[in-house]
């Protein structure tokens, strides 16, 4: 679980909020800059489900797609949640404590 908490702090360190990396924070209350944050980070993601997306979709036609993209997208992807989590102090030990509730609830949905 350190390992996870280690690269959950230096994501939070390399992708700070603040004004030098993000202009438009300038003056925010903390606040306003968690929302930013957790907007950042939604736009994040809805691009890398795109360029998911976009493999999928060349595959549906019988081309190859880029199975490169789609791996390293999957990094900045997990890379972006674990930012959002530590944007929302949920710890690495918060995430593995939630995890098999939420895993079984998903699995078991629609199930009679």
């Amino acid at each position: 679980m350190t390992e996870l908490q280690n690269l959950m702090n230096e994501v939070a360190a390399e992708w700070a909020i603040v004004p030098a990396s993000y202009p438009t924070t300038e003056g925010m209350t903390p606040e306003e800059v968690f929302d930013f944050g957790v907007r950042h980070s939604a736009l994040h993601l809805a691009k890398s489900v795109a360029k998911i997306a976009k493999y999928a979709e060349a595959r549906d036609h019988g081309n190859p797609g880029d199975l490169a993209e789609v791996k390293e997208t999957t990094v900045k992807m997990f890379l972006t949640i674990i930012r959002l989590a530590h944007l929302q102090n949920i710890s690495a030990a918060e995430i593995a404590e939630l995890s098999p509730a939420l895993i079984y609830e998903t699995s078991n949905k629609g199930k009679v």
